[in-house]
């Protein structure tokens, strides 16, 4: 080891703490959380162990034996011990009884993990501790059952179960919940649902572990790993149904850290001399020749300005060389670049991102943190010395021996912290758009904002205190992140950060997606500690989850990004024919007539609404001849609007109370037709013209009646 270090050995010798860790496993890794094991009694009944339980379903699956069991008091208190963790199973809530585990278990879920609670395991009050204010539920009771329906939710695909009865009762957790999407239901109660949250997502399965599985027998099949890892459990279709949306590898970051260290280069610089400065020193230069020639000539010593000249030209150069180390000088910077994460319902907050550190001098980095997270700089330079990273505390640590040569210095950051104070972005509806208040730590400022949602994007103007709106004209197309015609420079910076995290997202239709306000400001503080510098500077780009409230005004419109959309079933029993991709966002091309209809969804938060117009908007490329939009009206379409030979953007507006009917769950439904109505032609053109055609983007907005228009209640769009 280099600069005569040695670790310490024990009396024999050997390392005092020694053991094998995984730098990689394949496959997921899930870790469990439970009580120290019990020994099986010799009843005949045995309830399942939660370990079990949470290994009947991977074997069955043929997933990796990746199943970390560690008592509760060996739970990690820090966010970083859990990373190579894809999901993590609450079994024992003792360990989240310590604030420093909590935050952990919190902060690695919102940042990609899953975390699943059997809450049938450990007390309800811990959904309340890991969401904070952001729980929005509440138990009606407990039920013993004999008799159990176990069935899909609403809108999922069936299970095919039938229901069955067992001896000994299970209990079943019966609860209401907003904000969440429920998967399976037992006896018409949510049984398993999901939320999302940040980048991460919570599992919750209310109804006790014997009844999502039976006893296996001889007759049954070995499962997919083999019977070297079986279990003495059979699972329902319903566990494999949800064991499927558990067991897949966490979500990793969305924004890659070379993006945001980019963006913290950006701001460290040389400045450059001006023009007038160096125009003005050798025009002096130029003129001092000028004079003293004359003037020698007029006195008969011409011969001297053979030792004149130089001797300016080398004044001049000394002076352009100081005016050069002037401006290279600069005092030391450190710019800081941020992904900054609020967590809703708590103060606590978690960011990541990159530090640029312009160093003057080759000297020791005075780098440290007392809010646990890590900082981990770039050793280019520095081969062949040994570096320390000491922690004092668990969440006290600092750097020691880091002397990089001069120059800028990068290094990746993560940082956590709580605030005085929760950061929360709450809109509602108007007669224009949207609009809403932004709450933000203290000494923090917001600007170069935008809303998005599984839909679209809109950019957003900030008012005075902190309150924001958009209209319909601030809705962004594609690639757009700004209203502004002209972008600044750093607007310009900005924009490449936008364009990594958003572009290319897709949406899951199964999942709940809630709007996500983005804003920038100031770097935060959060216990990171820089060397000394005479400048600090940076910025953080902010991600918070949109908190509706219901509008104040009876008249409201209904931006597109708001108004998602999919294909669905027509009126008269056509199938979907995947002209439009729901998930990707992406109209597909076609060569012959095609006709699909459109379902949008209108927010839940809205309540009891009846819309009053609605105008549709089209990008038709391609020679597709016509194009048909109709409404539908007790199974029937009719016609809208209709264009021959469309081409670029159209739009079409009606009032028609009849075509502005929604179903039971806030949907109405759009019928499109595009093509050649010459079936004949259609055929002539595929074989000697396949010429393609299609809609490259369409929009709905609407305007609406709130029929019960009240500030009271506050909710999460589903």
């Amino acid at each position: 080891m280099a600069s005569g270090e040695q670790l310490i050995g024990g009396e024999t010798g050997r390392m005092q703490i020694q053991d094998h860790v995984w730098l990689a496993r394949p496959g997921p890794v899930t870790g469990l959380v439970d009580a120290a094991p019990v020994a099986k009694s010799t009843d005949y009944f045995q309830p399942i162990t939660p370990y079990e339980f949470v290994t009947t379903p991977r074997i069955e699956r043929n997933v990796l034996h990746n199943v970390i069991t560690f008592p509760g008091s060996l739970l990690p208190g820090g966010e970083e011990s859990l990373d190579g963790y894809d999901h993590l199973i609450i079994a024992d809530e003792s360990p989240l009884e310590s604030p420093t585990r909590l935050e952990a278990v919190r902060r690695w879920m919102y940042s990609g993990g899953k975390l699943w609670i059997l809450l049938n395991q450990v007390s309800p009050s811990v959904l309340e501790a890991i969401l904070g204010d952001d729980f929005d539920g509440s138990i009606v009771d407990r039920v013993s059952l004999t008799h159990i329906d176990m069935q899909a939710a609403p809108g999922r695909p069936p299970i095919g179960m039938e229901p069955f009865k067992v001896d000994t009762p299970i209990e079943l957790i019966r609860m209401l919940v907003d904000g969440v999407d429920v998967e399976i239901t037992a006896n018409g109660w949510p049984a398993a649902y999901s939320k999302s949250c940040g980048d991460g997502r919570l599992y919750v399965t209310t109804l006790g572990l014997d009844a999502w599985v039976r006893p296996r027998t001889r007759e049954d099949d070995p499962p997919g790993a083999g019977t070297t890892w079986q279990t003495s459990y059979v699972p329902h279709e319903a566990l494999m149904r949800w064991g499927s949306l558990i067991f897949e590898p966490r979500s990793r970051a969305k924004l890659d850290v070379r993006v945001l260290e980019e963006l913290a280069r950006d701001s460290i610089g040389y400045s450059i001399p001006s023009r007038t400065l160096i125009v003005g020193i050798l025009s002096v230069f130029a003129l001092a020749l000028i004079v003293a020639g004359w003037w020698l000539l007029r006195v008969g010593e011409a011969q001297r300005l053979a030792i004149f000249g130089p001797a300016v030209a080398v004044v001049v150069s000394l002076m352009l060389m100081g005016v050069g180390r002037v401006h290279r000088s600069l005092p030391s910077i450190t710019s800081i670049a941020q992904y900054v994460q609020p967590i809703p319902g708590t103060t606590d907050v978690r960011a990541f991102g990159s530090t640029a550190m312009l160093v003057a001098e080759s000297g020791d980095l005075a780098l440290s943190g007392e809010s646990g997270g890590w900082l981990m700089p770039q050793m280019a330079g520095q081969e062949g010395t040994t570096r320390r990273l000491v922690w004092s505390g668990i969440d006290d640590w600092k750097w020691e021996n880091v002397e990089p040569p001069a120059g800028v210095q990068t290094a990746s950051v993560y940082s956590a912290g709580r605030m005085a104070s929760q950061t929360i972005a709450s809109v509602m509806f108007d007669a224009e758009g949207v609009s809403g208040t932004l709450q933000l730590p203290e000494g923090l400022t917001a600007g170069d904002a935008v809303i998005v949602t599984s839909h679209g994007r809109m950019a957003v103007k900030f008012d005075e205190d902190n309150t924001f709106h958009a209209t319909s004209a601030d809705v962004l197309a594609s690639g757009q992140y700004f209203s502004a015609s002209l972008l600044s420079d750093q607007q310009a910076t900005r924009s490449r950060v936008f364009s990594a995290l958003l572009d290319g997202e897709t949406s899951d239709s199964a999942a709940t997606f809630q709007p996500v306000f983005y804003f920038w400001t100031p770097p935060w503080k959060l216990g990171v500690h820089y060397p000394p510098s005479e400048t600090l500077t940076g910025s953080a780009l902010v991600s918070v989850p949109l908190s509706f409230n219901r509008p104040q005004a009876e008249q409201i419109l209904i931006p597109s990004p708001f108004l998602p959309y999919k294909e669905v079933m027509g009126a008269d029993g056509e199938l979907p024919q995947g002209v439009y991709d729901a998930r990707q966002h992406q109209w597909q091309e076609r060569s012959r007539l095609s006709a699909l209809t459109l379902r949008f969804q209108l927010p839940a938060e809205l309540g009891s609404v009846s819309l009053d117009e609605a105008r549709v908007t089209v990008r038709a490329t391609g020679p597709m001849e016509q194009l048909i939009v109709s409404g539908v009206d007790q199974g029937q379409y009719i016609p809208i609007e209709t264009w021959t030979d469309p081409a670029g953007v159209l739009a079409a507006t009606w009032q028609d109370p009849e075509l502005l009917q929604l179903d039971e769950e806030g949907g109405l439904l759009l019928h499109l037709q595009f093509g050649s109505p010459d079936e004949s032609a259609n055929e002539r053109m595929q074989i000697d013209n396949p010429t393609r055609f299609g809609i490259e983007a369409l929009d709905l907005e609407l305007r609406a009646t709130v029929r019960d228009a009240s500030t009271t209640e506050t909710s999460n769009i589903e």
